[in-house]
């Protein structure tokens, strides 16, 4: 048989082309149909991209959708033959796809297509990319949320129903964490599995809007007023910094700022993990906070520490983490690495957490000596991650009265700003959210590579 630019119902010799023995049996193939792609791959209308067409019938079997069938024909024999005979000339499935649509929207409006499209996407983009908090399905219209108008055709989007990432990056489900779920379905191939899909969505331009959202948060709760804020910095593609603010049940107020590490996506799993932890708290006991809260961060580190080993492109993941509870006139505080909280009280800026770097134990060793501390290699390299698998969590309290602020911050924001200017914008007649912002943008001013984040509460 020569099969030198055969079409699939050549090569399967199915009988389903137009004029095929099979025909009144089975009816005609929609690849031998399909005229939008009549060329793709050197063959006769779909004959040589049949693996993009929905409704083929193959060894005895109908393929169904075009979500369910890609995999089955990623191994298919004819799949490979074309894709080796093509080789560099190869047309993937993504193009193939966009040309489908393309021919199906041309085929229901004429000529007026382009505008069509025009009409449909640009709207799109301008509504999702200006509208904050929306999950990817919104974003992009695919219609495979539960109920969505594509449901029955391509299924349930993995994101939509991963109910363990509900509430990440403020999201329902997975929604605006869908880069790390396995066997998405986006722009018109299926995704695979996460080491798969991990470089090609970093270039999603929903992926780029998430991480590029400036985060604010204000609350006034009981005798508090408190004011968050985080940006992904001048020069980093994804914000792996993360705030948070609860209530509890009995009114305690619970605040946290956590830096992901290990580079995105990792660094970005890593401090929504802990976040996710942080969410599912209700109440933690008086008289055992300090022990509480090592303890869940102590989860947390396994938790984290866990998911990295199940997963190579995840090892080494971690976060720095500092949380604080808010109660009866006192801050219960855990800290892990170098994040940092600090309270403004009578004027003065007092640093409460210290950062547990490998420069304060060789300075503890005497190693090195505490003017040597600022500009020593070892003031980066961290002693202590959430993620580790073995961290040692730091806890403490403090006493926090009426005008003292407490201030949470991430290190791309204390290491880029001096004391003293810190201290200048804080004491400065304004509100917390002046305050805030003030501290972001001088971070920014101040170089501002790094993501930076910062949550102020004030005792009101």
């Amino acid at each position: 048989m020569n099969m030198s630019k055969m079409n699939c119902w050549e090569f399967n010799m199915c009988g389903r082309e137009l004029g095929g023995d099979n025909v009144s049996e089975f009816g005609i193939c929609p690849a031998a149909l399909e005229t939008s792609i009549d060329g793709f791959n050197q063959g006769k209308r779909g004959g040589r991209a049949c693996w993009a067409i929905s409704g083929t019938f193959c060894e005895g079997k109908a393929q169904g959708k075009f979500a369910i069938k890609l995999k089955d024909c990623k191994q298919c024999s004819f799949f490979k033959l074309v894709q080796m005979q093509q080789g560099c000339k190869f047309q993937d499935t993504r193009e193939i796809r966009r040309a489908l649509i393309l021919g199906n929207l041309k085929r229901l409006v004429g000529e007026k297509y382009k505008d069509h499209l025009n009409l449909a996407i640009r709207p799109l983009k301008e509504r999702w990319e200006n509208t904050p908090k929306a999950n990817c399905w919104e974003f992009m219209e695919c219609g495979r949320e539960p109920g969505g108008d594509f449901v029955d055709e391509l299924g349930v989007c993995p994101a939509a129903v991963e109910t363990n990432f509900n509430g990440f990056n403020e999201g329902i489900n997975a929604g605006r964490l869908c880069w790390l779920v396995a066997g998405t379905f986006c722009g018109g191939i299926v995704k695979g599995s996460f080491a798969e899909k991990c470089v090609s969505c970093k270039q999603c331009s929903f992926y780029q809007t998430v991480h590029r959202e400036k985060g604010t948060t204000t609350q006034s709760v009981y005798s508090f007023k408190i004011f968050a804020a985080t940006h992904i910095g001048r020069v980093r593609k994804a914000n792996e910094d993360r705030y948070f603010i609860k209530k509890l049940n009995d009114g305690a107020i619970l605040l946290a700022v956590a830096d992901g590490l290990g580079g995105e996506p990792a660094g970005d799993y890593a401090a929504e993990i802990v976040r996710g932890r942080l969410t599912g708290i209700r109440q933690i006991t008086k008289g055992e906070e300090e022990r509480q809260l090592s303890a869940i961060v102590r989860e947390a580190d396994l938790a984290v520490y866990n998911e990295a080993e199940s997963d190579p492109d995840l090892v080494g993941m971690g976060t720095t983490l500092v949380c604080a509870l808010l109660r009866d006139g006192f801050a219960h505080w855990v800290n892990v690495g170098d994040s940092r909280m600090y309270v403004l009280q009578d004027r003065q800026l007092i640093k409460i957490t210290e950062d547990q770097t490998f420069a304060r134990f060789l300075l503890e060793e005497g190693e090195i000596t505490p003017e040597q501390v600022p500009t020593h290699y070892s003031r980066n390299v961290l002693d202590q991650t959430v993620g580790c698998g073995i961290c040692e969590p730091e806890t403490g309290r403090l006493e926090f009265k009426k005008g003292d602020l407490l201030v949470l911050t991430t290190d791309g924001l204390h290491k880029k700003i001096a004391a003293e200017t810190i201290i200048s914008l804080l004491v400065a007649e304004t509100d917390l959210e002046t305050k805030a912002r003030s501290l972001v943008a001088a971070a920014l001013e101040s170089g501002g590579k790094d993501n930076n984040t910062v949550v102020i509460a004030e005792s009101c």
